[in-house]
């Protein structure tokens, strides 16, 4: 049996009353943030994933002119043989002479 006034037991509802509302009110809170966080990170991962798709979808091109790709033909030759004489002057032990060193360094330093 409670023997508390009357005063004291209501003042003691109230205060319940008031603190299970604060408590609710907090977890609504909570839960309103929960709900704007969840849909940020879906929205980030549909964002990803277009881009990742985009991205897939285009590549880089190069149009080469045909006066470039008649160039690039006649560089082709011109660099065939020089990977030919190189290939010789390695096999026979006359790519890295002294003379070869000391050519490519002066180059180099711009002497």
């Amino acid at each position: 049996m409670d023997i508390r006034p009357n005063h004291q037991r209501s003042d003691a509802r109230e205060t319940a009353r008031e603190r299970i509302e604060d408590h609710a009110e907090g977890l609504a809170r909570s839960r309103a943030a929960t709900r704007a966080a969840a849909e940020r990170i879906a929205q980030a991962r549909r964002d990803a994933a277009e881009a990742s798709s985009a991205s897939r979808s285009s590549r880089d091109q190069i149009d080469l002119s045909p006066t470039a790709r008649l160039l690039g033909a006649a560089g082709e030759e011109d660099r065939s043989a020089l990977v030919a004489e190189l290939k010789a002057a390695y096999e026979n032990g006359s790519l890295n002479t002294p003379e070869r060193i000391r050519e490519a360094a002066e180059r180099l330093l711009g002497g």
